[in-house]
């Protein structure tokens, strides 16, 4: 029992501590701060060539935790009668062409001459996918030269992480960020601030966004692998985690060194 005054003693306000205990606390929430950073650069870096393609967009995650089955873009266009007018035998032959293992060896096959699929494509194509046009009449997909027609003529089949793997990323994800969060929450609670009426309810709303957001976010990556809509929801989940866990650091350690005002008991 002699050790509860002292735990009580720990639960007073964060401005009310010494300026040791403040400074080793704020030295403590810096380091939660480059952590979190740093954890947001290692997801962009692991996830960003996940659906084989630069850049990382939503379809990396999609890659990640349902997987990609897309057909190549210019054989979905061609089937679709695409472009209006072909004519059947020059539709045939891209078809055809995309369906051999050879597409990148037969693009612009001089054995073939005018029937090469460069020669098709700059005769059908480029007449609304030259690069001068393409803005405005292509969707912005230029087909002038290979390094362009190579990024829709390829279809994609990406897996998504084996169920195992999945399994250890919750366990460590899951076991971690829950403990980073409590410890963030709890830091935050201990502000003299959030006993003020107007910032205690920002306080809950990022407190509530925090445990909502990283549950839905976690929850998400097992449901999304039968659920391709989910995605969005680990997108917009995560994005809410790490926003409130950013914005809580960032009161904490103002409350550490004293930009606000003393809140009244």
């Amino acid at each position: 029992m002699s050790t509860l005054p002292s735990v009580i003693n720990l639960l007073r306000p964060l401005r009310d501590h010494s300026l040791s205990v403040r400074l080793g606390l704020l030295g403590v929430v810096l380091v939660i701060a480059m952590g979190h950073a740093a954890s947001l650069l290692h997801m962009y870096w692991h996830y960003e060539n996940r659906d084989e393609r630069p850049g990382f967009t939503i379809d990396d995650v999609r890659a990640a935790y349902h997987g990609i089955n897309a057909p190549a873009l210019f054989k979905t266009a061609l089937e679709n009668d695409h472009p209006k007018g072909l004519a059947q035998p020059t539709r045939e032959a891209l078809l055809a062409w995309l369906a051999t293992d050879k597409i990148a060896e037969n693009y612009d096959n001089l054995d073939l001459g005018d029937n090469s699929p460069a020669e098709l494509i700059a005769a059908n194509c480029n007449t609304c996918h030259a690069r001068k046009v393409a803005k405005e009449k292509g969707a912005n997909i230029p087909l002038e030269a290979w390094e362009d027609v190579r990024k829709v003529v390829f279809s994609r089949t990406v897996n998504p992480v084996p169920i195992k793997v999945l399994a250890i990323s919750t366990h460590t994800h899951a076991l971690s960020l829950a403990a980073l969060s409590g410890v963030v929450i709890a830091l935050s609670l201990c502000c003299s601030f959030a006993r003020a009426p107007g910032v205690s309810r920002v306080v809950g709303a990022l407190v509530a966004a925090n445990g909502i957001g990283l549950t839905l976010d976690i929850a998400s990556w097992w449901i999304t692998r039968s659920s391709e809509s989910f995605v969005y929801v680990i997108v917009v989940a995560g994005g809410f985690y790490n926003f409130s866990l950013a914005m809580l650091t960032l009161l904490i350690a103002a409350e550490l060194v004293r930009l606000f005002p003393r809140a009244n008991s």
